[in-house]
């Protein structure tokens, strides 16, 4: 999993980690995050975020003021029925990165 650079202008996020490893850019440092470890990535630093390990990763969000719920709402797709397995998982919605400007989200 790869989360691309991109910049809250609204926003503060957290990143608490509680298995796995979690790579995360902020800037142009490089910290690699373990079970425990806690970042913060303020508002208005490009970050990026990546599972640097070869195991599954689980990992809090947390985001300050809130408001960043929202953008999920309206780019979020259901997960799929756990029985169903004649279906591919739904992709991301086709313009995320339009909608996410409104929410005052950079990517790149």
């Amino acid at each position: 999993m790869n989360v691309p650079r991109h910049t809250h202008t609204r926003e503060d996020e957290v990143y608490f980690v509680l298995a796995g490893e979690l790579e995360v850019i902020v800037g142009q440092e490089v910290f690699v995050l373990r079970p425990g470890d806690c970042l913060m990535a303020p508002r208005d630093i490009p970050h990026q975020l990546r599972n640097s390990g070869s195991v599954d990763n689980q990992y809090l969000l947390l985001f300050s003021p809130s408001g960043f719920d929202e953008f999920l709402s309206v780019t979020a797709a259901p997960a799929p029925d756990s029985d169903d397995t004649e279906h591919e998982p739904p992709g991301a919605v086709p313009n995320a990165r339009e909608i996410a400007a409104d929410y005052g989200i950079l990517f790149g």
